[in-house]
């Protein structure tokens, strides 16, 4: 545990640390939090009104947006990954 990683890289202290980078944990987070909105029927995502659902009956409808703050919203985040 005496290892000086200082002169590594980011991915190479990631990789000799055995961790997932700070994104990943992020897209986790995301998907756990979505997962329980989703089971406690919360009002904080807008499900897709149409009956004709492939996959689930859970699909997530999403809104366009045109700012960049409301692009990194939980909401815009989620979307690509839990469908």
């Amino acid at each position: 545990m005496d290892k000086n990683l200082s002169h590594l890289p980011y991915e190479a202290r990631l990789a000799e640390l055995d961790v997932f980078p700070l994104t990943y944990m992020q897209l986790r987070g995301d998907l756990i939090q979505t997962y329980r909105i989703v089971r406690g029927r919360e009002c904080a995502l807008e499900f897709a009104g149409t009956v004709h659902l492939r996959g689930h009956r859970l699909k997530l409808q999403r809104k366009l947006v045109y700012t960049d703050v409301r692009r990194n919203a939980f909401s815009q985040r989620v979307f690509g990954a839990f469908i």
